[in-house]
């Protein structure tokens, strides 16, 4: 899941099958309810590659939705950049807003960070 998730955080700097094939991934994986529960019990140490805020113990299910918040923030940033009817960037958000929605019923014990940005 991990190198899913670092793809999905260089969104930028990715070729655009890469994040689409990523995204179709973390979709599959998170519409099983087990993979849900399980991603909040497996603590991560020192993220190095996500670079807005360090994280020195997170567990996979909080990273994971950081990263969705963010490819979701850049997707709405670049629409506004570049105001057009880019089917990629409809397809971008809601995907990564299934996915979202594939794991809340399962959230546990979020770290901190990735509570305050679900709300902000």
């Amino acid at each position: 899941v991990l190198p899913i998730l670092e793809i999905l955080y260089h969104v930028e700097e990715r070729n655009s099958h890469h994040v689409y094939m990523a995204l179709i991934i973390l979709l599959i994986l998170t519409e099983d309810d087990g993979f849900n529960r399980s991603i909040h019990e497996v603590i991560l140490k020192n993220i190095t590659w996500y670079a807005e805020r360090v994280l020195t113990e997170i567990s996979l299910g909080s990273l994971l939705i950081l990263v969705v918040i963010r490819t979701i923030q850049y997707n709405m940033t670049r629409t506004r950049v570049r105001v057009t009817g880019n089917a990629w960037d409809k397809y971008l958000h809601t995907n990564c807003l299934a996915a979202l929605a594939n794991m809340s019923a399962q959230f546990r014990s979020l770290h901190q960070y990735a509570a305050q940005r679900i709300i902000r």
